[in-house]
């Protein structure tokens, strides 16, 4: 049997749900896919794509149809016609940030959106994640919305919408 390492929580599944009601969600780092079984339970219509890692058995046994390939290419290839990218869990390097410039470059990146679920640095309260990347939290500092979601320790489930167009382009150039 496919397991996880999220702690589901059902109340938050319902309220991700219906943020995402009607809108078209690409999910990136969906890993064996339980968080998108969950949503398209729920009638989220939601693409999860991965690249597998053998540490969590991905590639055995799935939870639902994740198609694989990395953020970048799932990006390039289903991005343009995505409202939201939903992200969970990324490895902590600069690819989570990558993915979601890349997002907000797509057409109309500016009405986009960008749901963030996993642990999330602060070093104001001192709580280092193992997620993203440093510039990835200062790019992305203020969530526009916070869900209910209880995980574990410091993780966070949070829209984050795009950055100012100067910081933009400037982390365009550079990554």
């Amino acid at each position: 049997m496919a397991f996880t390492f999220w702690k589901e929580d059902p109340l938050f599944i319902s309220e991700l749900s219906a943020y995402l009601q009607g809108k078209n969600v690409l999910e990136v780092f969906a890993g064996n896919g339980y968080l998108a079984k969950k949503l398209l339970e729920a009638g989220v219509s939601v693409r999860p794509t991965s690249i597998f890692k053998s540490y969590d058995m991905s590639e055995f046994e799935m939870h639902s149809q994740v198609e694989e390939m990395t953020a970048k290419e799932a990006i390039l290839k289903y991005g343009e016609e995505a409202d939201v990218l939903l992200m969970s869990w990324p490895e902590a390097n600069h690819d989570a940030l990558k993915a979601a410039i890349q997002f907000f470059n797509t057409k109309n990146g500016d009405m986009k959106k960008l749901v963030y679920i996993g642990e999330r640095t602060c070093y104001q309260k001192q709580h280092l994640g193992g997620c993203a990347s440093d510039l990835f939290f200062t790019t992305f500092h203020t969530p526009e919305k916070s869900f209910s979601y209880q995980g574990r320790g410091i993780e966070v489930a949070e829209v984050l919408g795009a950055p100012e167009e100067d910081m933009l382009m400037l982390l365009t150039s550079i990554l």
